[in-house]
């Protein structure tokens, strides 16, 4: 939610890597609940001086509070009307400030939102797959973390490859060579960890919003969340500690399972 000058710099800034959609509002089937609730939504960018956002700080803050777990960006001037509702809005976690003219220059924008969009939980199981990494293609990597990052856009092993810039087999290839099991168990580890997010965070998320979200179909990926997980149900998803869910979701990455255990340590990742 911001004006156009501002939508225009952080579009150009983010490129075509980042979909950026704009809300008419905090509530309404355009407004930013709607959105949230329907969507895999992976950082909100909002400034508080918008037109829209008259009379609404107390409900958007609210909103954030609400979902917590995603990350928000305060884009405004240096103004009374801009600055004001940002003390209201950082006690729900605002997780960055962009000033208008002075911090939206170079690279900053790009910078603040890989930076926000990294995932705490995502960071720790990519901290498990620095060894496979370093014998990687750089352009494999980046492809990788980026599918970990936004699992809803890698609905299949094909945008995987797409993105990493090579066919499906070679790219098979090069992630069997490095001790990890398949590109396709790349895939459905990043979606059922986004997946053990939602839950998580929201008692009411169903298994219908969150493959809603992964665009993939709610029976598949119950059968995933069992698989990598090792759980029969969504409430055994949720009382999974974040530490045990990277270390399920790990194990099903690396074969054998000495190389496993070479990647987590003497113990599981701490949160």
């Amino acid at each position: 939610m911001l004006p156009d000058a501002f939508q225009l710099r952080l579009r150009t800034a983010l490129s075509s890597e980042f979909v950026v959609t704009v809300a008419d509002g905090v509530d309404g089937d355009r407004g930013l609940s709607a959105f949230v609730e329907s969507r895999s939504v992976d950082l909100i960018v909002v400034d508080p001086a918008d037109r829209r956002l008259a009379g609404k700080v107390t409900p958007l803050s609210d909103l954030l509070g609400e979902y917590h777990w995603i990350p928000c960006v305060i884009y405004t001037s240096l103004s009374c009307a801009g600055i004001k509702p940002v003390v209201q809005l950082s006690k729900q976690g605002v997780r960055g400030l962009l000033l208008a003219g002075s911090d939206d220059v170079g690279t900053n924008i790009r910078n603040l939102v890989e930076r926000l969009t990294a995932d705490a939980v995502v960071d720790q199981l990519l901290v498990a797959l620095q060894h496979p990494f370093s014998r990687l293609p750089a352009a494999v990597v980046r492809a990788i973390r980026g599918v970990f990052g936004a699992p809803h856009r890698y609905p299949s092993v094909e945008d995987l490859a797409v993105s990493a810039g090579v066919t499906v087999r070679h790219l098979r290839r090069l992630v069997t060579s490095v001790g990890l099991t398949s590109p396709l168990r790349i895939v459905v580890a990043a979606r059922v960890l986004r997946a053990y997010q939602f839950f998580r965070f929201s008692d009411r998320e169903t298994l219908d919003q969150s493959a809603g979200r992964l665009r993939i179909d709610p029976r598949s990926l119950s059968i995933q969340i069992r698989e990598a997980m090792d759980v029969a149900t969504v409430a055994g998803l949720r009382d999974l500690s974040p530490a045990e869910a990277v270390t399920r979701c790990v194990r099903t990455l690396y074969r054998p399972p000495t190389a496993f255990l070479r990647a987590i340590g003497d113990g599981a990742p701490s949160l």
